[in-house]
């Protein structure tokens, strides 16, 4: 959701008409799934830890959790300054700093998705004394609203689950990382239910 958020939802590097237009979340989602080279391929933990593994050697090789950074930066931080050889309290205060780029705005992301295709290439704002001022407080307006949010489908739920579950278990077999604690597709929640 956060990569679409960011870059999936606007078209790039694509034939002229159709640059700079809006993708939505469920397009653009059934396309990754078919893209062999795409963004889902680069997700895979299991894949990504054989390749460095067989460059490297699997010892040398360090699966870190970005939840574990969320929940417990210490730990995180501990851990993170073990691999790379530096000051944990340094690694701790650099993750304790704002995020530097955080989702659009739901408003945002409808505001540019009807804008990429009703006024591409417009800039009829120019030709309005006090526009400038006009676009800074509309820009401050609409990037107030709340995060855009959206859950998966039960689909999209079973498609990231066949995607992914395999490799989760071979990976939390081979490192015992705790996958299941986190929800990871592929494993069972308390209920038995599969949390993917």
């Amino acid at each position: 959701m956060s990569y679409w958020a960011g870059h999936g939802r606007v078209l790039k590097k694509v034939p002229g008409r159709f640059n700079g237009k809006h993708v939505t979340f469920e397009e653009w989602f059934a396309f990754e799934l078919k893209n062999r080279n795409g963004l889902f391929s680069r997700l895979n933990s299991m894949r990504l830890f054989e390749i460095y593994a067989s460059i490297f050697g699997e010892t040398r090789v360090h699966v870190l959790l970005f939840e574990e950074m969320v929940s417990d930066r210490a730990k995180f931080s501990d851990r993170l300054a073990t691999v790379i050889r530096a000051d944990s309290n340094h690694i701790g205060e650099l993750l304790c700093a704002p995020a530097a780029k955080v989702r659009p705005s739901s408003a945002r992301i409808r505001y540019q998705a009807l804008r990429s295709w009703f006024l591409p290439d417009s800039f009829l704002l120019r030709f309005i004394p006090g526009a400038e001022r006009f676009r800074h407080g509309f820009n401050r307006g609409i990037d107030k609203g709340s995060s855009y949010k959206k859950a998966l489908t039960d689909a999209e739920r079973h498609a990231v689950h066949e995607l992914f579950a395999g490799g989760n278990l071979s990976l939390d077999k081979s490192l015992n990382l705790g996958l299941a604690r986190r929800a990871y597709p592929g494993f069972a929640d308390s209920d038995g239910r599969d949390t993917s």
